[in-house]
């Protein structure tokens, strides 16, 4: 089974259930490590609102349900899309914005998680199906194990939007230009090594591709080359 960070940064949401920590290249400003913490402590705020919903209890009933379906679980999680954009809400609307930059990055992640799992559920969670059948997730995670290297220390884009590493651009590791481009590098990549995967797995990554690229805070590394 894959990992929820792996089917997200595949899907082209977010890691929100993992802790893993960006490295810094440089020392950061006074108030970073607090307000990382913070938004750690979010997290747990995340699982516990979600902790019903993602009940043995809940996720049986699902598959009661659905039983011929190819993936139960995938309906479920999917089912439970409107109660998972609630509990991120009501974690993240607690956090300050200590920063513009901050004011204009929370925003656009948001709407990369919530366009992130419409990608992975519409057409009754064809794409999530696809990746849990063990042929496509065999060949997606030697993608993923080549191209991660990629964005490593990039996937905590929550911690990235709410907490400023520096004031001073031109030494910020994370700055919106950079994330783009590493994350149009790690699609690129994902692109050319499932290229001996299924119709199925090449066409999904095209959707994430399509909807990574509409979203207006990258659409411009993608558009000069037209």
């Amino acid at each position: 089974m894959a990992t929820m960070r792996q089917l997200i940064v595949f899907g082209a949401a977010i890691a929100l259930a993992t802790f893993a920590r960006a490295d810094l290249f440089i020392e950061p400003l006074e108030g970073f490590i607090e307000c990382r913490q913070k938004v750690l402590d979010q997290r747990f705020v995340i699982k516990d609102c979600l902790g019903q919903d993602f009940s043995d209890v809940a996720m049986n009933a699902t598959i009661e349900l659905y039983k011929d379906s190819r993936c139960p679980t995938c309906m479920h999680s999917c089912s439970k899309v409107d109660e998972i954009h609630r509990c991120i809400g009501e974690s993240w609307d607690v956090l300050p914005l200590p920063s513009n930059k901050s004011a204009e990055m929370v925003p656009f992640v948001r709407s990369l998680v919530e366009e992130g799992f419409h990608t992975l559920c519409e057409n009754r969670a064809a794409m999530f199906r696809m990746i849990l059948e063990q042929e496509n997730y065999d060949c997606l995670m030697g993608a993923w194990r080549t191209c991660s290297e990629i964005v490593k220390g990039w996937e905590d884009l929550d911690l990235i939007a709410f907490c400023e590493i520096t004031d001073k651009p031109e030494l910020d590791p994370f700055s919106k230009d950079t994330i783009c481009q590493k994350f149009k590098n790690f699609f690129e990549c994902g692109l050319e090594e499932t290229r001996i995967c299924t119709e199925e797995v090449k066409t999904s990554l095209n959707q994430v591709i399509s909807m990574w690229r509409s979203q207006p805070f990258c659409s411009k590394f993608y558009h000069t080359e037209e």
